[in-house]
């Protein structure tokens, strides 16, 4: 069955409103050519890329960010970007942030 196009069904919409003086509806809007209508498009995945390497760690194992790049909010942005990986990526893997000396933040997987 082939689909009608916006500009189509409104101008059929128009003309029976014409027919039983109604109001007509509004103009249809120039239709772009500039993107063409694909039917049947697979639309991949969406992916979860992170800053930190959460996904590459394994229970047991840690990683360290350093003071020089440690976001300006301290841990509580670490801990943020670990709550949105754990959100996103539904997985089981918890982990935990700490404040090493120096201002480094040491982040560790515990499962």
């Amino acid at each position: 069955m082939p689909t009608m196009s916006a500009r189509d069904f409104l101008s059929q919409l128009n003309e029976e409103a014409e027919k039983t003086e109604a109001q007509p509806l509004a103009k249809p809007r120039k239709e772009s050519t500039m993107f063409p209508i694909i039917d049947n498009l697979p639309m991949p995945q969406r992916e979860y890329t992170s800053k930190y390497p959460f996904a590459n760690l394994s229970a047991g194992q840690a990683f360290v960010i350093p003071v020089d790049v440690a976001p300006k909010k301290g841990i509580a942005c670490v801990r943020g970007a670990i709550a949105a990986y754990h959100k996103k990526s539904k997985t089981k893997a918890k982990f935990v942030a700490r404040m090493l000396d120096g201002g480094d933040i040491g982040v560790w997987r515990t499962e």
